[in-house]
């Protein structure tokens, strides 16, 4: 790499979840869920009490993350436990909403 070379797309990884006691597939995810928080942020993804949140279904972040169904929701019930995540039911059929938690 040369000044000047242009980078690849990246997502930026939060410097605490290093230190969070969870596995490498939750701590990719949550820097994934955390790129989509930011765009629902900037076109005003919000609940009626003013929550950002953003939709990604199961099959999507499967495929996002080249990953199993069953592993990605390993993971998602990781960062929910950890309190990094809250997942809200949607109406069936819908995917459901899910909220960053940034501690």
């Amino acid at each position: 790499m040369e000044r000047g070379t242009p980078l690849p797309r990246y997502f930026p990884l939060p410097q605490f979840i290093l230190d969070v006691d969870i596995s490498s597939t939750s701590k990719i995810l949550f820097a994934l869920l955390l790129n989509r928080a930011n765009l629902s942020q900037k076109n005003a993804w919000q609940d009626e009490r003013g929550q950002v949140y953003c939709v990604y279904t199961i099959e999507e972040l499967a495929a996002d993350m080249n990953k199993g169904q069953t592993a990605i929701k390993n993971a998602l019930n990781e960062l929910s436990k950890q309190g990094l995540l809250e997942r809200v039911r949607a109406e069936f059929g819908r995917a459901n909403e899910l909220y960053i938690k940034i501690p």
